[in-house]
């Protein structure tokens, strides 16, 4: 029987009880899947502090991964980086990282350094996103055209390059909402939940 597994990667403040990650949760155990939220410990807040809080993060993600998926068929290689990578046997496993801002970079980075083959929901990237962006028939992401964390074009034009499915919401923020209009908002969070489904009974 294949196993389940998702993965939240939280925001910068926006934990995994905030709509995106929230919804993509129910989504995901109604499903079948197990639920992992990481952990990152104390990071600082704020865009100007975004790489403190990366490099701290990844070193609290990378052991939970790693722990997460450590059994009788996985081992660890050693390479010439401090981190070591996993090789096992995935093929009785669905993976999904469902992550969040900062979180998109942590998901994507860590799913190539431990070679996990996770597919990816990418819920407002910011700009160290794209060039860990690649080729992918499961990698999906959303974006709100008003987010001061990420310009529009640079995401289209690299999503157009890499053939990569993008979600954009008008005039919405770093968080797919908009400050003055609630209606707006809950329709943009029921049509990302409706996408959410979708892309997940695919894999």
């Amino acid at each position: 029987m294949c196993k389940k597994i998702a993965v939240i990667f939280p925001g910068m403040g926006y934990h995994s009880d905030k709509p995106l990650l929230y919804y993509g949760k129910k989504v995901l155990m109604s499903l079948g899947y197990e639920i992992h939220v990481m952990d990152y410990g104390e990071i600082p807040m704020g865009k100007e502090n975004m790489e403190k809080a990366f490099q701290i993060a990844y070193k609290a993600v990378i052991p939970q991964l790693k722990e997460l998926f450590d059994d009788s068929s996985c081992k660890s290689i050693e390479t010439d980086k401090t981190i070591s990578s996993l090789s096992c046997d995935f093929s009785n496993q669905k993976i999904v990282f469902l992550s969040k801002s900062i979180g998109t970079i942590l998901a994507l980075k860590s799913a190539s350094e431990l070679s996990i083959p996770a597919a990816q929901i990418l819920t407002t990237p910011v700009t160290k996103t794209l060039p860990l962006l690649s080729v992918s028939d499961k990698t999906i992401l959303f974006h709100g055209t008003c987010d001061p964390y990420m310009e529009n074009e640079p995401l289209r034009d690299i999503c157009k390059k890499l053939s990569l499915p993008l979600y954009e919401f008008e005039s919405a923020n770093h968080s797919i909402e908009l400050h003055d209009d609630l209606v707006k908002t809950t329709e943009y969070i029921h049509e990302i939940t409706k996408i959410y489904t979708e892309f997940l009974t695919t894999l």
